[in-house]
């Protein structure tokens, strides 16, 4: 599958643990080794359905790419949903 996607693809991943033969793993990291792109992390204290009824809410997005973070942030801000990059995707998530 890593194969079939172009290099300058980024993905924004819920944050998550693996529990595997090798111990705990972030699901960042196995999206990365698996197909081969950047990930980045969003987390907040917000509900889907408090961004979607537009309530004031926040986010942080860890980007170990700062490009890509900001990129993510032009796309989802909006006034009600503010957004934080930082350069720890591993802390983030």
């Amino acid at each position: 599958m890593k194969n079939s996607i172009e290099p300058f693809i980024c993905l924004l991943s819920p944050q998550g643990i693996d529990e595997g033969p090798e111990g705990l793993k972030l699901i960042s990291d196995i999206i990365r080794e698996k197909m081969a792109i950047d990930v980045s992390v969003l987390m907040g204290a917000n509900i889907a359905n408090e961004v979607a009824a537009e309530k004031f809410c926040e986010t942080t997005i860890g980007s170990k790419i700062m490009e890509n973070g900001l990129l993510f942030k032009e796309l989802l801000q909006t006034p009600n949903f503010r957004i934080t990059v930082v350069d720890d995707a591993d802390t983030v998530e």
